[in-house]
């Protein structure tokens, strides 16, 4: 006989789809299964074919109410057995709900290849159940649910990082009230504050975890004239673990592009701690400063800061791994123990010789406070930040003479927010000149990793 024509258009993919709306209930399911044993063949020993995939009826039972019985239980083995035989056939399987009353075949198949496109290939999951708007893929284990919308984070009582978890965040379409903005979140920075909150040792009541953010203006209305909706931010804002939240406008600050919104929530608690210690402190170039914990974020802000300034700094600093990543920012020969008291007096002590410390920001305990003011010069000054077991200012005022002073940002931002905001836009025009710069950082997604941030 004559040989049959060429089509005249190219096939961009095979679809195989017979007795879907049958499903269960289908009773003779073996002309399809025969039909569907001489195309997995073709397909298979037919070199240059177009990509194809097969279409089931509730054969999977993705859903947890499903039995799994279906006619097209012999499809699906049919399909497992032929990518068993000739791997390089692929021969993807996709499993639909039974079809409702009056949907068609074609009509089920055109939505599915809407959704998936016709050329899906079956990598890296050759078997799929779609039920129309979320697609599963069988495991041994049924996997944690994404929440699909807005979330926010979660805790009935403070005292264990494990009391935390993620829910879903509900719809709020009101307006901000006067000198509020509306924030769509971009990224959190979690500080040690955060820690002691969620454990429940930190002095008073700290509010929600997570006030360091960036991102951009949702909403804003009268009395924010910096701001504009879809402007990027940073700055303080309430309950910041959220998809949204909401802060009062003078404690947030313009950026541009010379920050990712990763990198500018590391600033606002961080930069503008160090801000005000060295506001109160006054060093100039030339002076020696030393910083407790110097590997941490406020340590690390310090750094950059202080070098700005021209002023010396000495870091204190735990593990080894720590002193060797400060040697590499130019820190070599300024570190000093802060896990051991008298290895951190000696060192210190060898490290000035005959000199004295100008500014000293402090954020340990113990031993290292009184070592810390015997090596103060006599007009210098302690900032300290710490929050547990510090010195009071009774203490303070009978063992000494040099000055000291107490930094507490969230005080200071609850009294004065008309100063923090004048300080945060300080920052931004900073980054905007490359001054500063994000400080490291470890990235966590607050849906699927909010434990291991803390």
């Amino acid at each position: 006989g004559a040989a049959a024509a060429a089509p005249s258009a190219s096939i961009g993919a095979v679809v195989y789809a017979v007795g879907l709306g049958a499903g269960a209930k289908a009773s003779d399911s073996l002309a399809g299964l025969a039909a569907a044993f001489d195309v997995a063949r073709t397909h298979t020993i037919t070199r240059s074919t177009p990509p194809m995939w097969m279409v089931s009826a509730g054969a999977l039972a993705a859903r947890s109410s499903g039995t799994g019985v279906s006619s097209h239980a012999g499809l699906m083995g049919l399909t497992r057995q032929a990518r068993s035989e000739a791997p390089q056939s692929q021969l993807p399987i996709i499993d639909l709900d039974v079809l409702r009353p009056g949907m068609t075949e074609l009509a089920a198949v055109s939505k599915l290849a809407g959704k998936l496109g016709l050329g899906y290939n079956g990598t890296p999951e050759p078997e799929m159940a779609f039920d129309g708007s979320s697609q599963r893929v069988p495991r041994l284990t049924e996997a944690a649910g994404s929440l699909g919308g807005p979330i926010k984070l979660y805790f009935d009582a403070r005292g264990a990082v494990s009391n935390l978890r993620v829910v879903s965040q509900e719809e709020d379409d009101s307006e901000p009230v006067h000198g509020e903005v509306k924030l769509h979140v971009g990224a959190v920075g979690l500080n040690f504050r955060d820690v002691l909150n969620v454990l429940g040792v930190y002095p008073g009541d700290p509010g929600p975890p997570g006030s360091d953010c960036a991102g951009d203006v949702a909403r804003c209305v009268g009395g924010a004239p910096r701001l504009r909706v879809g402007d990027a931010v940073l700055g303080h804002g309430l309950a910041a673990l959220a998809s949204f939240a909401r802060s009062d406008s003078r404690l947030m600050a313009a950026i541009d592009d010379s920050l990712t919104v990763e990198q500018a929530c590391t600033l606002p608690t961080t930069w503008c701690t160090v801000h005000m210690s060295l506001l109160a402190s006054r060093p100039r170039a030339g002076h020696h400063a030393l910083l407790q914990a110097g590997a941490g974020g406020v340590g690390l802000a310090a750094g950059e800061y202080t070098h700005w300034v021209g002023t010396r700094a000495s870091v204190t600093v735990g593990r080894p791994y720590k002193h060797w990543y400060l040697h590499g920012m130019g820190l070599r020969g300024e570190t000093l123990s802060s896990r051991d008291g008298g290895a951190f007096a000696l060192g210190a002590s060898k490290l000035l010789g005959s000199g004295r410390l100008r500014f000293s920001l402090n954020s340990l305990s113990a031993d290292f406070i009184a070592c810390t003011f015997a090596l103060l010069r006599q007009d210098g000054k302690l900032c300290e930040i710490g929050k547990r077991a510090v010195w009071s200012y009774e203490r303070h005022a009978a063992a000494l003479h040099s000055n000291f002073t107490m930094i507490a940002l969230d005080s200071t931002i609850e009294q004065t927010p008309w100063w923090m905001c004048g300080v945060l836009k300080q920052l931004s025009a900073r980054a905007d000149a490359f001054v500063l710069h994000g400080l490291p950082m470890e990235l966590f997604d607050l849906e699927k990793n909010v434990l291991a941030a803390f």
